[in-house]
């Protein structure tokens, strides 16, 4: 019997561009309303949860929550949810890290969504039902004051990615981190 084996590619240079492309408005300027229209085209069978839904999820504390971040390293570092996993681009982490609890809800995050929606059709393809893609994903929980960690340390920074996709976080939470 042949497995079939999952990818999660990282999104090339000139595929960046034309999400970019099609998120920005005639102008130039991005606006969430095309990246999330964007997002919910792309992957239409992911279902997402807001930060709203999220945040009160977390605080409520009934359901055990598997949070997943699809960013990179260099992000991550600056500042996570906490308790979130990082996975990066890398699936097989991703399904390590919510096979000790399969009937969790898992949530997926990147810094806008579409990294991260990405790895929640993945997961869904890989046959869990409860895979939630976090709408806005870092950048508007943040933007919203909500707490973001460096490690266990409730910090004020976030990675804007680039100075593009960072069009999206006010600029007093940019931060590269430390090289």
């Amino acid at each position: 019997m042949r497995q079939r084996v999952l990818t999660f590619k990282p999104l090339s240079s000139v595929a960046l561009g034309c999400l970019l492309a099609f998120a920005c408005t005639d102008s130039g300027a991005l606006t969430w309303e095309r990246v999330e229209t964007l997002i919910a085209d792309t992957f239409p069978t992911v279902k997402h949860i807001t930060t709203v839904e999220l945040s009160a999820l977390l605080e409520n504390g009934d359901k055990a929550i598997i949070i997943l971040d699809a960013r990179e390293h260099a992000e991550y570092s600056v500042s996570h949810l906490q308790n979130a996993h990082y996975i990066s681009m890398d699936l097989e982490r991703a399904l390590n890290a919510v096979k000790a609890q399969p009937d969790a809800v898992v949530v997926t995050y990147c810094s806008v969504g579409y990294r991260s929606a990405q790895l929640a059709q993945l997961l869904q393809q890989a046959g869990h039902k409860n895979v939630l893609n976090l709408e806005g994903s870092l950048f508007k929980w943040a933007s919203e004051g909500r707490p973001v960690f460096r490690d266990d340390t409730l910090v004020q920074e976030v990675h804007p990615f680039d100075e593009t996709w960072g069009a999206l976080l006010p600029e007093n939470f940019w931060s590269y981190g430390t090289s």
